[in-house]
């Protein structure tokens, strides 16, 4: 079958993936507050926040299919930047002040809130300019799993020259580019002497979304280009899907883990561009998918509500802990619905208001030396 167009294809799938991977996260830190014991279980669940990887592996494959061929001078380049701070900075800067307003009860001793020393001052302004991830801190600070929306405001600051190696070396050299720069990553942290480079937060976590980013630019050009007549068949497409979660199980390394989480962007993509009827397209999946930015972001929030005031109230404990986190999922989940519909569209278009996208080249894209930033 002949490829689609890439710039009328949506997504769907990988959208909804993308709710599946919020999910998997809030899980990763809800069973903080569950009583999972020392177990292999324990080694599973936190194997889970690779599933951060899996959004920079399909943050990059979605910029470049938005924005790789409109990307030819310093003029896209600002409103390129514009749009993607318009869409990440409005929640990011709400749950900061959220937990600014409890860092504040909590010194007035209104309130008492977990892990006081994560709310110190020093943490404010790195969070503000979304440095919080460069190196810049010492832990993690206020909404802690937004350290991740940092790393990624550092590649996309990096897009165009990622884009210009794409266009200059071709795809394929450039995956094996973002290969040779997890190797090179991987052993400066080594060097260091501190965290496994897979799990980096606040410690140059950005270096942590580099490779897989690359690698998810890379992939889109694969997957509209030299595989566009590439057929996966629907049963491929969402079998792949279950390999990063039983490899999760198993126990196999990050990198292997990260491997297959980029095969599954590459394999559910080539599924969507040459299906005949978009699947998942249906409202709710897409409605899970519009969501996962808000369920990501405002999962700690409902934490704090869910696992200190219910049971305190209830006295639930035990085995219903978990009953609770099932309700907490559902409570992120429906919060994300409603963060999506009447804050983050909403504001998106405010600060988008004016903003004229870039053209769309004549040319589709191809592995040439054609410059960006002008020339």
């Amino acid at each position: 079958m002949s490829s689609s167009k890439p710039d009328a294809a949506h997504f769907h799938v990988l959208d909804f993936y993308r709710y599946v991977a919020a999910v998997g996260i809030v899980v990763f830190h809800f069973s903080a507050y569950l009583p999972v014991g020392n177990g292999s279980l324990v080694g599973v669940v936190s194997r889970l926040q690779l599933l951060v990887d899996f959004f920079f592996i399909l943050s990059g494959f979605v910029i470049m299919h938005v924005y790789g061929a409109r990307m030819n001078s310093m003029t896209d380049y600002g409103v390129y930047l514009r749009k993607r701070l318009a869409r990440l900075y409005p929640l990011h800067v709400l749950t900061l002040a959220l937990y600014v307003l409890l860092a504040i009860g909590a010194a007035y001793g209104a309130l008492s809130i977990e892990n006081p020393d994560r709310y110190s001052a020093d943490g404010f302004v790195p969070n503000v300019l979304l440095i919080h991830a460069w190196g810049s801190l010492d832990k993690l600070t206020f909404n802690y799993p937004s350290w991740s929306i940092s790393a990624e405001f550092f590649v996309y600051l990096l897009f165009p020259l990622l884009l210009l190696a794409t266009r200059r070396f071709g795809e394929v050299k450039c995956l094996a580019l973002a290969v040779l720069l997890a190797i090179l990553i991987a052993a400066l942290f080594n060097l260091g002497g501190g965290k496994t480079w897979t799990r980096a937060t606040y410690e140059f976590g950005c270096f942590r979304a580099l490779p897989s980013f690359f690698a998810g630019m890379a992939i889109y050009v694969l997957a509209t280009g030299r595989f566009g007549n590439l057929s996966v068949p629907r049963w491929l497409g969402f079998s792949s899907g279950l390999v990063p979660l039983a490899l999760i199980v198993m126990g196999a390394t990050d990198e292997i883990i990260i491997i297959a989480l980029a095969a599954l962007v590459f394999l559910t993509a080539r599924m969507e561009l040459s299906a005949r009827t978009p699947p998942l397209s249906r409202r709710p999946y897409r409605t899970l998918g519009n969501a996962s930015y808000g369920v990501y972001l405002l999962h700690p929030l409902v934490a704090t509500g869910v696992f200190r005031v219910v049971p305190s109230i209830l006295e639930v404990e035990g085995a219903w802990m978990f009953a609770l986190a099932g309700f907490g999922v559902v409570l992120t989940t429906m919060a994300g619905v409603l963060s999506y519909h009447f804050f983050e569209d909403p504001m998106r278009r405010l600060l988008s208001a004016g903003i004229h996208s870039p053209q769309l080249r004549k040319k589709p894209f191809t592995a040439s030396s054609e410059r960006i930033l002008g020339a």
